[in-house]
């Protein structure tokens, strides 16, 4: 049997035609083997990557997140303090018919920050707060006013209530107007995309 196993090992050696069979299956085999270990480590790199795709993007996900409540935090709050001015209705009327032609479609904030700077102006310049519109330039009156621009200037005006510590004097619409000069004023908030000011002086 060893006999017969020798002579065919000699056999396969003196026979080219097989021995480059033979050699040529064995390159095939191990190219195989070497294209599958390599895909197999793309396809791993690949879930890793894919992986770290899904956190990054949840990361940014909570990073958003952040700044959103920041945002929201950030926003001008209701605050008392400040001293009521009673009005007359005359003034009331005004007050309230400019304040809903500035402000009209925003926010309850955004109305009482205008209402704020018609008072501030009014308290600063010591003018009545319809001079103090006058001298501001304001939009005029619209006469339609809704409920809320009124509940809005009761509570600055008879409440005493403001949406910043800090005075507000001036404000406008950067996206209706550019005014170079508001921006040489001291800036204290943006509401509603209007952005508001007060004078650099006391």
């Amino acid at each position: 049997m060893y006999m017969s196993y020798l002579k065919n090992i000699y056999k396969i050696k003196n026979d080219r035609k097989l021995m480059l069979t033979i050699l040529t299956v064995l390159l095939i085999l191990i190219s195989s083997a070497q294209l599958t270990i390599c895909l197999t480590n793309k396809v791993n790199k690949s879930k890793n990557i894919n992986s770290l795709l899904y956190e990054t993007q949840n990361i940014n996900s909570s990073l958003i997140d952040i700044k959103n409540n920041l945002c929201q935090n950030s926003e001008p709050k209701v605050l008392n303090n400040s001293e009521p001015y009673p009005l007359t209705k005359q003034q009331r009327d005004y007050i309230e018919q400019i304040t809903m032609g500035e402000m009209g479609g925003e926010s309850f904030i955004g109305q009482m920050a205008v209402a704020q700077c018609i008072l501030d102006m009014s308290r600063y310049k010591n003018i009545d707060p319809i001079e103090a519109i006058k001298i501001s330039g304001y939009c005029k009156p619209k006469k339609d006013v809704t409920e809320k621009v009124k509940c809005a200037v009761s509570e600055v005006f008879d409440k005493g209530k403001r949406v910043t510590y800090s005075r507000l004097l001036y404000f406008y619409a950067p996206h209706i107007v550019d005014s170079r000069w508001h921006e040489t004023q001291k800036y204290i908030t943006t509401i509603d995309g209007v952005r508001f000011f007060d004078g650099w002086d006391k």
